[in-house]
């Protein structure tokens, strides 16, 4: 799923940075193929980044026919690919159409929005309860999904995101203190990055909300305030904007079973199948 593909919205929003700042519409596609260069030089790192940059002039309004084309023509030369069901074929169908539209103008400016920011505390814990046709399949429908904030990052556009980690939690009462929580392991969701330990895993996900709106669609119920948990002896930290996982709230659904999958996998060495 391009959920799973960050990069796509990292580019949006330095486009758009780049245009509030006062660059022209040419002068921003440069600026990201500049940066995004060593992916522009690999075949399944160009169709992120052209797909990010079509995205991006969608978004603004702005969308011209060079990166339109150029967006059209990095998904139909993956149709059919491992990589297209990875990306999912809805996501790049629904593409394909907005990249069909006609050429729009380039807009005069870009204004900046009030960048948004998160108020959770540190050791706030939400529970999400999981859905979809995909949780479905791995009998996740109805379970919960505990967040609890570890800590949060600053982005270079001044937006700050929360850090959390993930409990799945299948006991039918929800915790109401910190010891309560505790009961249950966090869920592993990642090993092997960036110079990992053999016996480390990373515990912590950045969630990329950008409006009060994504917060709210999520319908999170607040359970508690949890201070003093420690986080596993075997954590593999990253802290620096990029590094840390990240995950798209109108992708939650995806990420939870996501981060299921994973943590079946390191616990028990067997991959869960659709």
């Amino acid at each position: 799923m391009l959920g799973d593909f960050p990069v796509i919205e990292e580019i949006k929003s330095e486009y758009k940075d780049f245009r509030i700042k006062g660059f022209g519409r040419a002068e921003a596609v440069e600026k990201i193929k500049y940066n995004y260069r060593y992916e522009l030089a690999d075949e399944e790192g160009s169709l992120l980044v052209w797909i990010g940059l079509a995205d991006a002039q969608f978004a603004c309004k702005e969308l011209s026919e060079e990166i339109a084309q150029c967006g059209l023509k990095a998904i139909e030369s993956k149709e059919g690919s491992e990589l297209a069901q990875l990306l999912g074929i809805r996501q790049l169908e629904k593409r394909k159409e907005r990249y069909s539209q006609p050429p729009m103008p380039e807009r005069k400016k870009i204004r900046e929005g009030k960048k948004f920011r998160c108020n959770w505390e540190i050791g706030d814990t939400f529970a999400y309860r999981i859905k979809g046709e995909e949780a479905e399949k791995y009998h996740l429908a109805g379970r919960y999904m505990l967040l609890r904030k570890v800590s949060e990052v600053e982005i270079y556009n001044g937006q700050i995101h929360p850090i959390v980690s993930f409990t799945l939690w299948d006991n039918q009462d929800l915790p109401r203190t910190s010891e309560d929580f505790e009961k249950v392991p966090f869920l592993r969701l990642d090993h092997g990055r960036m110079n990992c330990g053999s016996d480390q895993y990373e515990y912590r996900i950045e969630l990329l909300f950008t409006t009060k709106r994504q917060v709210e669609r999520l319908e999170l119920q607040f359970i508690g305030n949890f201070t003093g948990v420690k986080m596993p002896e075997n954590e593999y930290l990253l802290t620096r904007p990029g590094e840390i996982l990240m995950a798209l709230p109108k992708e939650f659904d995806h990420e939870c079973c996501l981060a299921y999958k994973k943590d079946h996998f390191y616990r028990t060495g067997e991959w869960k199948e659709e």
